[in-house]
């Protein structure tokens, strides 16, 4: 119920009790446990301690595997959360590979009779889509919204959270009227269910602004803009981790857009460059301690802020010289702070590994000792 209201901080902490209290009276193997373990892993998530989510559901994965075995909807349910947190971090492969595990326990388990109708569907299809797989992407997504609407309704939530993947994937195809009025639909379900200010409502926002700018709607662009702000800050205040600021920077970057093709110069830029600035300020806080793919993640806001910094630039048209100066300086900053922090991972990934080999060196037997 926090994490619904966006309270994910305190869901966090309760989450952590309520694991705690089940490994103690239940045991680790537990399927409550398990659970436990997997919601705890979201929360994680959604707090931006990635490193940990992932850690905990590996081992909830590993746990329902071996303790439970595959004929257990509660292995479904933990693989399941293993892939989310996979696909996240961008191993793409790996967590189509075990959400496609999770189907076949799903569909040999419970049959018609899934918990989540549709769930691992809609999942399967965002890990294809985010692979440029959109035929496929379709096929499964059509089949999520079949089984949701078969058991809610067509007019339930969740059914509307499998929409809007769909609105999203019709926009990517360039069905872009089609496109906006299933976005527009889900929005105005979750709206119903979940209030106008809340982070849920932020995706669907992003796909219709996209699709009223390719419409030429600049004037609806302007008010799913403002809308998406307004939860995007109120996210980011309540300190939640890096996934707040980044979905905030990310809608500076369409709402300076948005400005730009309302010809609202000033406003577009100064949304640029706070985009810039916070994107810089994750910057310094994800590297050079990242993973891989947090290090591709994160790394390119500062880019992509950029672009958007420059192109709302060049379409401004008067900026005096001193605004000039001051963007060619930002971007020679921003630049050269991007390639300072690869280039410090580079080497702590380096020595890390030299320490490895002198770590394996001594530790080795010797051809004596062998």
């Amino acid at each position: 119920l926090l994490s619904v209201r966006g309270k994910y901080t305190e869901s966090l902490e309760v989450l952590r009790r309520s694991l705690a209290i089940s490994t103690a009276t239940r045991g680790e193997a537990h399927p409550r446990t398990i659970r436990a373990m997997s919601n705890l892993a979201v929360s994680l998530a959604q707090c931006g301690l990635y490193a940990e989510g992932l850690r905990l559901d590996r081992h909830a994965a590993a746990l329902a595997t071996d303790s439970l075995g595959l004929e257990h909807p509660m292995t479904s349910f933990a693989l399941a959360g293993l892939a989310r947190r996979l696909r996240g971090r961008g191993s793409l492969g790996e967590a189509e590979t075990i959400f496609r595990r999770a189907l076949e326990i799903e569909a040999e388990v419970q049959g018609a009779k899934s918990a989540e109708p549709g769930v691992l569907e809609r999942e399967l299809a965002i890990c294809l889509i985010a692979q440029d797989r959109l035929a496929e992407a379709r096929e499964w997504l059509d089949r999520a919204i079949a089984r949701a609407v078969e058991t809610y309704g067509p007019e339930h939530f969740q059914v509307a959270r499998h929409q809007r993947y769909l609105g999203t994937l019709l926009l990517e195809r360039g069905e872009t009227a089609e496109g906006r009025e299933l976005l527009a639909h889900t929005l105005s379900v979750l709206e119903q269910q979940y209030g106008a200010e809340h982070a849920a409502l932020i995706p669907s926002l992003d796909g219709l602004i996209r699709a009223d700018l390719a419409l030429g709607n600049v004037d609806a662009a302007g008010r799913h803009a403002e809308q998406a702000l307004g939860i995007a800050e109120s996210v980011a205040a309540q300190h939640l981790g890096l996934s707040g600021d980044r979905d905030l920077v990310r809608v500076l970057n369409i709402c300076a857009v948005v400005a730009a093709a309302r010809e609202e110069w000033s406003r577009g830029l100064a949304q640029a460059r706070r985009a810039c600035a916070m994107a810089l300020q994750i910057l310094d806080q994800v590297f050079p301690a990242s993973s891989e793919s947090e290090a591709l993640v994160y790394g390119s806001l500062p880019r992509q802020a950029l672009a958007v910094l420059l192109a709302v630039a060049e379409e401004a048209p008067t900026l005096s010289e001193s605004t000039q100066a001051e963007l060619f300086g930002l971007a020679v900053r921003t630049h050269g702070r991007i390639l300072d922090r690869l280039a410090e991972r580079r080497r702590i990934l380096a020595a890390t590994e030299a320490a490895a080999d002198v770590c394996l060196l001594y530790t080795s037997p010797s051809p004596r000792d062998s």
